[in-house]
């Protein structure tokens, strides 16, 4: 049994898949669902109340109405398990209770919960962060800080993050540049240039929320200027460019050309001399 389906969840069910093991997961992110499946867990879904989103791909704390009804879910599948791992995490709190010391009552004597959460106070009710105890015949593993355990994979693995992220803020020129749009730098940055930019760091130090800079309208496109013509291309366009006649002043028949020999008087029209 999987609880959380997270990075750690799924690398669990993929290890347990691969060792031949019957696998049941659960999540109250709903997007985890076709993750799970995918690798071949049946996913144990709560339905019928209200599930609040996390943000930035983490789940919320779920209200009371949830809790009891995936407590109710879980119970069975906790009957049947031979072993839960534990990875439930909500970012700035403790870690959701998901089993209690009466699940773990109703479990078959030699079961194990390895709970990955003990750092942050474990998601089992029995659990001794950082010891591994034996109680209602369950051994509950509490151990703190795991990436230990593993500590050149895991150095590899933090290299690799801190490498992707210097690389993919380089410009073509080879400077550093932050850009806040992406989200994993936006996430990451705790203090940019005598600023503290995280938003959490920022409310444990009692400071206002950060003002973000509007994005700038776009500029109009200017447009740029015919290229000048030249030799016999400038002919025409010459002609183009001379006025037409106005056939109010311009003579254009005979006729218009003999009374244009007259000149206006106030009271009529005398030949000019």
């Amino acid at each position: 049994m999987i609880i959380g389906v997270g990075v750690a969840g799924l690398q669990a069910i993929a290890t347990a898949k691969r060792l031949g093991a019957i696998v049941e997961a659960t999540d109250p992110r709903p997007e985890t669902k076709e993750q799970a499946e995918s690798l071949g867990a049946k996913f144990l879904q709560v339905e019928g109340v209200e599930i609040k989103q996390g943000t930035g791909g983490y789940a919320a704390e779920q209200s009371d109405e949830y809790k009891n009804a995936q407590a109710e879910l879980l119970a069975k599948a906790f009957k049947n398990a031979d072993a839960i791992i534990t990875t439930a995490l909500i970012p700035y709190r403790p870690a959701p209770k998901t089993i209690s010391a009466e699940h773990v009552r109703s479990m078959k004597p030699g079961s194990v919960i390895v709970d990955l959460a003990a750092e942050r106070g474990g998601n089992c009710e029995l659990t001794e962060p950082g010891k591994t105890v034996v109680k209602e015949g369950v051994t509950l593993v509490g151990d703190l800080n795991w990436p230990s355990t593993v500590g050149v994979h895991a150095s590899e693995m933090y290299s690799r993050n801190v490498l992707n992220i210097l690389l993919d803020s380089l410009t073509k020129e080879g400077e550093l540049k932050w850009d806040y749009k992406d989200d994993i730098v936006d996430g990451a940055m705790v203090c940019h240039q005598g600023e503290v930019h995280h938003p959490k760091v920022r409310e444990l130090m009692g400071l206002p929320p950060l003002q973000k800079a509007e994005p700038k309208a776009a500029e109009p496109a200017k447009q740029e200027p015919a290229p000048q013509a030249t030799g016999s291309q400038a002919e025409p366009a010459k002609a183009a460019e001379q006025p037409k006649a106005d056939a109010s002043t311009t003579p254009a028949t005979a006729g218009e050309a003999a009374a244009d020999d007259y000149a206006k008087k106030p009271d009529g029209y005398e030949k000019k001399e």
